[in-house]
C-alpha cells in the first residue's frame, strides 16, 4: 500500500487458520508398503481390535494335537479410532494476551521463544508475537510515511528505514526461519535413513521366513520387531508399502512356523500391560491445560497403540474400549476450545463489517484542496488502525470482508492519487512549457537579427509570465536559466549598438578569404592529420568578429557547406561525427576569448539538461506506480516507457558529452 492497506499491504496473517491434522493420530503406521509378488498374507482379520495388526504377534500352537483341540488361531485386531484419528489436528492458537508488553518487550520475548529447544511446545506464541510485532511495524512505517510527507512534496518518493530494535527482530526472524528449514533438512534425512535401514530390516526378515524352523527363529523375530518399533518413521510415500511388506511377512512367519502357546500367552500379557499403561496416560492427558500438547501426545500414544501386538481375548474389547474414551474426551475438550475460538471469530466478523461501512461512507466527492484529502486520509486511516486490532473472522469469511474493506479503502486513496496525478500533470506540463521557452531563448541569444529577435523575446518573456506553476525544485533553475539567455542577448545587442565592433567589413573579407581556404582543401590519406586542418579551421572561424548583418547569412551558408562537405568526405559515422563536431566546439570554445566562463558555462547547460531528465524519467516511473490495472492505464503505461526510453538515450548521450568536456579540462 503506498499511503493505505489497500496498496502495498495483505493481511499476511488473515488467513492463518488453524490446520487440520487428524492425521498425525494415525502417524505412518498405516502408510507402509508391500512386496506381494511372493509373500501371501494368510491371517483373517476378526477381531475389533483392527489398529494392532501391523506389529502383533500371534503364536500358533506347537503340535497337531493342540492345534486340533484348541480354537488358538493368529488373528488381525482391528479398532474403530476415533473420527479425530483420522484427520490433522488444527493448530491450536495459544490464547497470550501481549497488550501490555512494549514493542521492546515484545521483540526480546519473540528472541527467547526463537531459541527455545522445543519450537513446537511454543509455535503459537512465536506466531502471535510475529503477528503483533509485523503489526506494530506497520503502523510505525504508517506514522513515519505520513510525517515523511507532510515534511517533503508529494512527489519525492518514501523509504522506510528500520530502527535497532526492528532491525533485532528482522534478524531472529530470519534465524527462526533458517532454523525451521535446517529441522525439516535433518528429518527428511532421518526419514531417508529409517526407511533404508527398515527396508534392511525387511532382507532379514525375509530371510527368517524363508529358512527353515528352528528353536532360534522365534527369537530372531522378536529381536527384528524390537528394532522395528525402535526404528522412526520414514518417508510418506513409501511408508505405506513398506509397513504392509512387514506385515505380510510377520503374518507368514506365523503360518509357518509353530511356537508355543505359552510363548503366545506371554506375548499377549506383555502387549495387555503396556496398553493398560498407555490407557492411564491417556486419562492423565485431561488434566493438561494446552489442547495443542495433549492431541499431540495422544497421537503419539495412537501410533504406540498400533504398533503394539495383540492381548488375551478377554480383554481385547474392554482395554480398547477404555483407551477409545479417554480419547473422545480429549477430542470433546479440544472441540470446544474451538468452538470457542468459532464465536469469537463471529464476532470480530461483525466489528469487520461495521467498518466497512464506515469507509463506504466517507463522502470524498467534494474534496477540492490538499487539506480536504488530508483530513480525509486521516478518517480512513484510524478506520484501518482499528481493523488491525480486531482478530480473525470465520476463514470462509476471512478473505471474503477483507477483498470488501480493501477496495472501499483502495476507491478512497485511488481517487485521492488521481486527484494529485491531476496537478502533478499540471505542474509537469508547465514544466515542459517553461523548457521550451528556455530552449527557444537559448536559441535565440546569440541572434544578430537584433529588431526580430528582440520582438521575439518579449514573446517568449510573455508567454513565461502566462504559463503556470512548475515543481517548487525546478522553478529557481528555471527562471535563472531563462533569464540568463534573456541577458544574454540583450547585453549583446547593447555592446552592438554601442559601436564595440567597428570592423565589419575588415572581418567579411577575413571570413570569405577563409571560407577560400576551406574549400581549396583536399582531402588526403592520414585523416586525423585532416581533421585537426578542418578544427583549425573552424577555430579561425570563430575567432573573426562580426560581419554586416546584411551578408552574415550568405556568408554562413558558404561555409557551412564548405566544412561539412570537407567532413563528410572523412566518411565518418554518425556517432564519430557527433563526438568530431562536440570536440570541435569544446575546442573552439577553449580557444575564444572567454574560454573558461564559456566551458563553465558550457558544462552547466549540460548539467542542467541531464538532471533534467533524470527528474523527468524519475517522475515518469513514479506516476506508473500509481497508474491501476486497466486497459486504459496500459495504453497510458506504454506511452510514459516510450518517453523514459528516448530519455534514457539524449541522457547517455549527454553524459558522453560531459566525459569529453571534462577529459578536456
Amino acid at each position: 500500500m503506498q499511503e493505505n492497506l489497500g496498496h502495498n499491504q495483505s493481511e499476511e496473517n488473515e488467513n492463518n487458520n488453524i490446520p487440520n491434522s487428524h492425521s498425525e493420530i494415525t502417524g505412518e503406521v498405516n502408510g507402509e508398503g508391500v512386496d506381494n509378488e511372493n509373500i501371501e498374507a494368510s491371517i483373517v482379520s476378526t477381531s475389533p481390535e483392527a489398529t494392532d495388526s501391523s506389529m502383533e504377534v500371534v503364536n500358533p500352537v506347537s503340535d497337531t494335537e493342540e492345534l486340533a483341540s484348541k480354537e488358538v488361531v493368529a488373528e488381525e485386531h482391528h479398532e474403530e479410532l476415533p473420527a479425530e484419528a483420522e484427520h490433522h489436528e488444527e493448530e491450536e492458537h495459544a490464547a497470550i494476551d501481549l497488550s501490555t508488553l512494549t514493542f521492546d518487550e515484545l521483540v526480546e520475548r519473540f528472541e527467547g521463544l526463537a531459541l527455545h529447544d522445543k519450537l513446537s511446545e511454543v509455535r503459537a506464541e512465536i506466531n502471535q508475537l510475529k503477528a503483533t510485532i509485523h503489526q506494530k511495524i506497520e503502523e510505525d512505517k504508517l506514522a513515519q510515511k505520513q510525517t515523511f510527507h507532510e515534511e517533503n512534496e508529494a512527489d519525492v518518493p518514501f523509504t522506510f528505514v528500520p530502527n535497532a530494535i526492528q532491525n533485532r527482530f528482522f534478524e531472529a526472524l530470519n534465524n527462526l526461519t533458517y532454523r525451521d528449514t535446517k529441522e525439516r533438512e535433518e528429518k527428511d534425512k532421518e526419514y531417508l535413513q529409517n526407511q533404508k535401514l527398515k527396508e534392511e530390516l525387511l532382507n532379514e526378515l525375509r530371510i527368517i521366513v524363508s529358512s527353515e524352523e528352528n528353536q532360534n527363529s522365534f527369537q530372531k523375530l522378536r529381536d527384528l520387531q524390537a528394532k522395528w518399533k525402535e526404528t522412526g518413521p520414514v518417508p510418506a510415500a513409501n511408508a505405506k508399502d513398506i509397513n504392509q511388506s512387514y506385515k505380510a511377512l510377520v503374518d507368514k512367519f506365523y503360518d509357518q512356523v509353530k511356537i508355543h502357546k505359552e510363548l503366545m500367552e506371554m506375548d499377549f500379557k506383555r502387549n495387555l500391560e503396556f496398553k493398560t499403561s498407555l490407557c492411564e496416560k491417556a486419562e492423565e492427558l485431561l488434566l493438561e491445560e494446552s489442547v495443542r500438547k495433549a492431541i499431540d501426545l495422544l497421537n503419539h500414544m495412537h501410533d504406540q497403540w498400533k504398533s503394539t501386538g495383540p492381548v488375551p481375548r478377554e480383554h481385547r474389547v474392554a482395554v480398547w474400549e477404555r483407551f477409545k474414551a479417554a480419547s473422545d474426551k480429549i477430542y470433546d475438550k479440544r472441540r470446544s476450545h474451538f468452538n470457542q475460538l468459532s464465536d469469537v471469530k463471529k464476532q470480530n466478523y461483525a466489528l469487520k463489517l461495521e467498518l466497512v461501512e464506515k469507509v463506504k461512507a466517507i463522502d470524498y466527492s467534494t474534496a477540492k484542496t490538499h487539506n480536504d484529502w488530508a483530513k480525509l486520509s486521516e478518517s480512513v486511516l484510524a478506520v484501518q488502525a482499528e481493523w488491525k486490532k480486531i482478530g480473525f473472522a470465520p476463514k470462509t469469511l476471512n478473505e471474503e470482508v477483507w477483498a470488501v474493506f480493501k477496495s472501499a479503502c483502495d476507491d478512497f486513496f485511488n481517487t485521492k492519487n488521481n486527484f494529485y496525478k491531476q496537478i502533478r500533470q499540471d505542474q509537469n506540463h508547465n514544466l515542459n512549457v517553461k523548457n521550451d521557452l528556455c530552449v527557444q531563448a537559448e536559441a535565440l541569444m546569440h541572434s544578430e537579427d537584433w529588431k526580430k529577435t528582440s520582438e521575439a523575446f518579449i514573446q517568449l518573456q510573455k508567454a513565461w509570465k502566462d504559463s503556470g506553476a512548475v515543481p517548487k525544485k525546478h522553478s529557481d533553475k528555471l527562471w535563472n536559466r531563462f533569464r540568463a539567455a534573456c541577458d544574454t542577448f540583450f547585453n549583446r545587442k547593447n555592446e552592438f549598438f554601442s559601436g564595440k565592433d567597428q570592423n565589419q567589413a575588415e572581418n567579411l573579407q577575413k571570413k570569405l578569404e577563409l571560407i577560400a581556404s576551406i574549400e581549396a582543401f583536399e582531402i588526403s590519406e592520414d585523416p586525423k592529420s585532416d581533421i585537426e586542418r578542418l578544427k583549425e579551421f573552424q577555430r579561425q572561424w570563430l575567432e573573426i568578429g562580426f560581419i554586416p548583418i546584411k551578408e552574415k547569412e550568405a556568408v554562413y551558408k558558404r561555409y557551412k557547406e564548405a566544412i561539412d562537405s570537407r567532413f563528410d568526405a572523412l566518411k565518418l559515422n554518425a556517432a564519430e561525427k557527433t563526438k568530431l563536431n562536440y570536440q570541435s566546439k569544446i575546442h573552439n570554445i577553449k580557444q575564444s576569448k572567454d574560454g573558461a566562463n564559456a566551458l563553465r558555462k558550457e558544462q552547466g547547460s549540460l548539467m542542467n539538461r541531464i538532471n533534467g531528465l533524470k527528474n523527468d524519467i524519475l517522475l515518469w516511473q513514479n506516476n506508473m506506480e500509481f497508474l491501476s490495472a486497466s486497459k486504459n492505464a496500459d495504453i497510458l503505461k506504454k506511452e510514459i516507457e516510450k518517453k523514459i526510453s528516448a530519455a534514457q538515450e539524449e541522457l547517455k548521450m549527454l553524459n558522453d558529452k560531459m566525459k569529453l568536456l571534462r577529459t578536456t579540462e
